[in-house]
């Protein structure tokens, strides 16, 4: 039996571990890879049963109650589970790779960067997760006998956040069932303390409403971004939710909704008859709610605020093969949208001449964000200060001067060879100039020649020369054979200019979204390529808790532009300048 992480490359079944993730309490996770004929190939999370609890029997069986209970719920806001196997005595099961981040992190993250969850956002989560709920609640077995699932584990760390927008529920560990091999001894409490309902803390039967209690309390948190019952130790957390001790909402935040204050307290209600009966009523009073106050409710605007405050999260597998591609540095930019470099570092290369910024640039200024801020908006603009450094030109090799260089050579041959056969030259007191065509002439010169040279002759040797003899020269025994003339050198044309320009986006601090209308091109740091014109380019910068930077990028050259976003200060009552709150008053 193994006592450390499994290694990457290693196999389990079909599937190729990737790299570890997490290890939790019970489970350890892995990100794995199956591939198949064709270039087949899907990503997944690997679970395994964590450290010395392999060889625990109750612990393998309740792990596979888990991994059955699982793969019978299919919904669009479960994280789907695939396959369940064994290989060399080690179980585990794999299931959908969710691109994004927990509610807990997404909390932990807007608490840091002082940026408001907007209400839209909270009750999309919510909804979201309300509905997967209800399915597995509604789950019956294969002859019509309900299931009676109760996740018993909903807690901003089991529902998942895509940076799509998508919302999942996570991890039935713990769930009940009828049908479990497995079953809760009696008196044993499971959950997290924080956000157990009463019943649970009591260690009393429970049902899906202890469910619709614990998400009231999530959606309370995403609402307030405060603590619903959290308290200095598990007991006196306990007797908060067992005493329905909680503070209002609209206590916590100004012009915070009565109407939805009275959805958030029906669903934490102490007694379990006077909450919603299911997390469909529950989801359908949010909907409801929303409607009748003009809020958007939908995946988009949720995948709108995760970009803004994470930026652009290439899926780790991607973001590992744009680093190998580029050698193990910043993947380079393609003609599609390219990944984002790490945030602070710089290109490795340039593309269409664009300039390459030295091996230590100057550290951009750090600003502190707003003490509360939504969503960007875009009538919120503001010019920030911006640098731009155009690329130098490219240098050309100019084939003038090699051409013009190698006929003045054989002009100045020709005449050798007609003085040479005696066909007369200058006398003592005659001058002669022979000008040779590049000899110490500009580096691009335009050679000069005959536009319809006559044929040569004895009588008029090829020669750019002038002679004033006293007697004339007698004339040669045998005439030198006629010489052509060459032919006058074509103009080399200059290469045509590139179709398109690429421009380097920074932005301090970095991870703002870079939109180009209403496409998303990434985030900053961000190299642009772009179709080249006269005319200057639109581009604004997004970022969650900074006004909107609009810019105008002048698209006939590559070159570099570096933006200072201005933090979005907070006013009283929310508004334009904080958080979207439209009920303020």
């Amino acid at each position: 039996m193994r006592a450390a992480a499994i290694p990457s490359g290693m196999r389990l079944g079909r599937y190729e571990i990737v790299r570890h993730l997490a290890t939790g309490g019970m489970a350890e996770i892995y990100l794995a890879r199956a591939s198949g004929i064709g270039d087949f190939e899907r990503y997944v999370v690997i679970k395994v049963i964590a450290g010395e609890r392999r060889g625990n029997a109750q612990f393998v069986r309740m792990f596979l109650d888990e991994a059955r209970l699982a793969a019978g719920l299919h919904h669009a806001s479960i994280a789907q589970v695939y396959e369940v196997g064994e290989d060399g005595g080690e179980f585990y099961y794999a299931m959908e790779y969710v691109h994004g981040d927990t509610v807990r992190s997404l909390l932990d993250e807007c608490s840091r960067a002082q940026v408001r969850i907007p209400l839209e956002v909270a009750i999309a989560v919510a909804i979201g997760a309300a509905s997967g709920l209800h399915h597995a609640h509604e789950r019956e077995s294969a002859d019509g006998r309900p299931l009676d699932i109760v996740h018993r584990d909903v807690s901003p760390s089991n529902v998942m956040v895509g940076y799509d927008g998508a919302v999942k529920v996570l991890d039935f560990g713990i769930a009940r069932a009828s049908e479990r091999a497995t079953e809760t001894e009696s008196g044993v409490v499971k959950g997290k303390y924080a956000y157990m309902a009463p019943e649970q803390c009591r260690a009393q039967p429970v049902d899906r409403r202890a469910d619709v209690f614990a998400l009231g309390i999530v959606l309370y948190e995403l609402a307030t971004q405060h603590r619903a019952f959290k308290a200095d130790s598990d007991f006196e957390t306990m007797s908060r939710i067992v005493n329905g001790e909680i503070t209002p909402p609209t206590m916590l935040v100004p012009g915070f909704p009565p109407a939805l204050e009275a959805i958030v307290l029906r669903a934490m209600a102490p007694a379990p008859a006077r909450r919603y009966q299911t997390a469909a009523e529950l989801g359908d009073a949010l909907e409801a709610f929303a409607e009748s106050h003009g809020l958007a409710i939908s995946q988009r605007a949720v995948e709108r605020f995760m970009q803004s405050v994470y930026g652009a999260r290439p899926e780790p597998w991607r973001a590992a093969g744009a680093a190998a591609r580029s050698g193990g540095g910043t993947p380079r930019p393609g003609p599609a949208l390219p990944l984002p470099a790490p945030a602070g570092s710089q290109p490795s290369g340039s593309a269409a001449g664009l300039r390459t910024p030295g091996p230590n640039p100057p550290p951009a200024a750090a600003l502190t964000p707003s003490p509360v801020a939504s969503l960007p908006r875009t009538d919120s603009l503001v010019a920030p200060a911006v640098t731009l450094t155009p690329a130098p030109e490219p240098a050309r090799r100019s084939l003038a001067r090699p051409v013009a260089v190698g006929l003045g050579l054989v002009a100045a041959g020709v005449l050798a060879a007609v003085l040479a056969s005696g066909g007369g030259g200058p006398s003592a007191s005659g001058t002669a100039s022979t000008r040779v065509a590049g000899a110490g002439a500009p580096s691009s010169p335009t050679p000069t020649a005959p536009a319809s040279p006559a044929p040569a002759s004895p009588a008029a040797p090829l020669a750019t020369a002038t002679a004033a003899p006293t007697a004339p020269p007698a004339a040669p025994a045998t005439p030198p054979a006629p010489v052509e003339a060459p032919a006058a050198p074509r103009a080399v044309a200059a290469p045509p200019a590139a179709a398109t320009v690429t421009i380097h986006l920074e932005s301090t601090p970095p991870g703002a979204a870079v939109y180009v209308g209403k496409a998303r091109r990434g985030a900053t740091p961000l190299d642009l390529t772009v179709p080249r014109g006269d005319r200057p380019l639109a581009v604004r910068l997004e970022r969650a808790g900074y006004r909107v930077a609009s810019l105008a990028l002048p698209v006939d050259r590559d070159g570099r532009r570096a933006v200072t976003l201005t933090k979005k200060p907070l006013k009283p009552g929310g508004g334009d300048d904080g958080f979207a709150n439209p009920f303020a008053k």
